[in-house]
């Protein structure tokens, strides 16, 4: 999970982590975020697999679905999974998550198939 730099050297623990989270106030910073959803999305662009789950918070797919899903799909521009909410994309090429690009001032995807079955 994502930890301050500052941070880092302590050890990173639930406690340490509500304390800076919650108590204080802090966030984290979106290049952040972006950095974890690319990374995360290049990791299933390598999977063999062919049917592949991921758990999370809507935070995250929100940016993931924004990043590589919403140059093919508008809706996923700002869309935000719902408590429990199941969301079913379709990958054509595993290429398609490699590249998010730039679409109004920030990065969006503009290759993946964002075919969506709720």
């Amino acid at each position: 999970w994502y930890m301050p730099e500052e941070e880092r050297a302590r050890s990173a623990t639930p406690e340490r982590s509500r304390a800076l989270f919650a108590a204080d106030g802090r966030r984290e910073p979106r290049s952040s975020l972006e950095e974890r959803v690319d990374a995360f999305a290049a990791v299933v662009a390598r999977c063999a697999e062919g049917t592949i789950a991921a758990f999370g918070h809507a935070d995250f797919f929100n940016a993931l679905l924004a990043r590589h899903f919403s140059g093919r799909n508008g809706r996923y521009a700002d869309y935000w999974l719902q408590n429990c909410e199941v969301l079913a994309l379709h990958v054509a090429q595993p290429a398609e998550l490699l590249c998010p690009v730039k679409v109004g001032g920030e990065a969006r995807a503009g290759g993946a198939d964002a075919a969506a079955e709720p």
